[in-house]
C-alpha cells in the first residue's frame, strides 16, 4: 500500500465519522439544468449541508474531492452557528467566523455563465464579475445528466480539480475537519455555560482548533524492496 493511499483511508475514514451529523435533505434539489444544479450547489454549500450536497453530485460520495466539498461545507455550518450563538450570548459586537462577502454576486455569475450541453454532459463557464473579488478568475464548472433527467455536478470531469494532488486532498480534509469538530466542540462548551466572556470562548475555540490539529497520524510502512 502506498504511503498517499493509505493517508487518503485514513482521510476518509475521519470524514465518515465527521458526517454522522450532517443534516437530512428536506425537499428535492432542482436539477432540471446545469444552470439550476449550478445553484442548488453553491446553496447546500453556502447552507453546509453535506447531505444535499452529495444528492447534487454525480460523484460517489467516497470520491476525495467531494469529502473535502462536503466537509468544508459542514465546517462553514458549525462556523456559522457558533457565530449566531456567541452574538446570542455575548451581543452583537461579536465577530463573524466566517466570510458571506460575495455570495450574491457569485450567485450572479452563474445566472449569467455561459452554458454548453453536449449530449449527457455540459459545463458552465463563470466569467469574471464587474466589480471582480480579490483572487477571482474565469472559472468551469462540470455536468452529468444522471438517471435520464438529472443534471448532477460531475468533479472527476473538471480539469482544475484533476490538478490537484492526493497530498493537498488529504491536508483539505484534515484541516476542514479540524475546523469542523473545534466549532462543534466551542458550541458545546459554550452551551454548557463554559465561556463568560467571549475572549474566553476564542482561547477555548483555539484550544480545540489546536488539539484536532495535532493529532498525528502513523504513516504505513513501505513495502520491502526486493
Amino acid at each position: 500500500m502506498s504511503r498517499v493511499f493509505g493517508f487518503l483511508i485514513l482521510a476518509l475514514t475521519i470524514s465518515t465519522s465527521v458526517f454522522a451529523d450532517e443534516p437530512v435533505v428536506n425537499a428535492e434539489p432542482d436539477l432540471s439544468s446545469p444552470r439550476a444544479a449550478a445553484f442548488e450547489f453553491s446553496i447546500a454549500k453556502d447552507l453546509g449541508d453535506a447531505a444535499r450536497i452529495q444528492a447534487v453530485l454525480a460523484d460517489k460520495p467516497t470520491y476525495p474531492l467531494a469529502q473535502v466539498i462536503k466537509i468544508q461545507a459542514l465546517a462553514v455550518g458549525q462556523l456559522r452557528a457558533l457565530t449566531y450563538e456567541a452574538i446570542e450570548k455575548f451581543g452583537k459586537e461579536t465577530k463573524k467566523f466566517f466570510n458571506e462577502s460575495g455570495k450574491e454576486e457569485f450567485f450572479k455569475r452563474i445566472e449569467n455563465a455561459d452554458e454548453k450541453i453536449t449530449d449527457d454532459t455540459a459545463t458552465l463557464t463563470l466569467k469574471i464579475s464587474n466589480e471582480p473579488l480579490k483572487g477571482e478568475k474565469e472559472e468551469t464548472m462540470n455536468f452529468r445528466k444522471v438517471n435520464g433527467n438529472k443534471w448532477k455536478v460531475s468533479l472527476a470531469d473538471n480539469v482544475e480539480y484533476k490538478k490537484i494532488k492526493d497530498e493537498k486532498i488529504v491536508q483539505l480534509l484534515l484541516q476542514h475537519a479540524a475546523l469542523n469538530n473545534a466549532a462543534k466542540k466551542t458550541r458545546e462548551e459554550l452551551k454548557a455555560d463554559k465561556y463568560k466572556t467571549y475572549d474566553e470562548m476564542i482561547t477555548g475555540f483555539n484550544v480545540n482548533l489546536r488539539e484536532n490539529q495535532n493529532i498525528r497520524v502513523n504513516q504505513p510502512a513501505e513495502p520491502e524492496k526486493g
